[in-house]
Formats: C-alpha cells, sequence, structure tokens
C-alpha cells in the first residue's frame, strides 16, 4: 500500500535531507501545492529542470513563471 506523507513531513524531510541552498527552492514549492489533492503543481513540477537546462543552475526558478 502506497501512504503520502503529511505536509509537515514533506516539510522535514527537505528540512533534513536536501542540500540547504535548495531548501527555500523546495519549500516554496510545497507551500504552492499544500492545498492540492496530489501533493504537486503539474505547471511547476519540472519547472526546476526547464530553469536548469535554460540558465544552469535550478536555484534561479521563478515559481511566478510556472504557476497557472
Amino acid at each position: 500500500m502506497i501512504t503520502f506523507a503529511k505536509s509537515n513531513d514533506r516539510f522535514g524531510i527537505i528540512n533534513n535531507c536536501v542540500d540547504p541552498q535548495y531548501r527555500p527552492l523546495l519549500n516554496e514549492y510545497l507551500e504552492m501545492s499544500k492545498t492540492a489533492h496530489t501533493p504537486h503543481t503539474l505547471s511547476c513540477a519540472l519547472a526546476m529542470h526547464e530553469e536548469f537546462l535554460k540558465s544552469g543552475d535550478m536555484r534561479n526558478t521563478k515559481w511566478e513563471n510556472y504557476k497557472r
């Protein structure tokens, strides 16, 4: 059976497991998707990868460019 982590658990995982340089970006992503039934926002799901291809740095992702 697949279970999904609660919102607070996801924030804890980011704070414990993600490189500190990327934590703010991923926490912002979770804030945008926390009210959704599925904990992701499709229009933003690949934004970090698109930004990496464009600028060479995922940290340059501006969520307002991807939100719909």
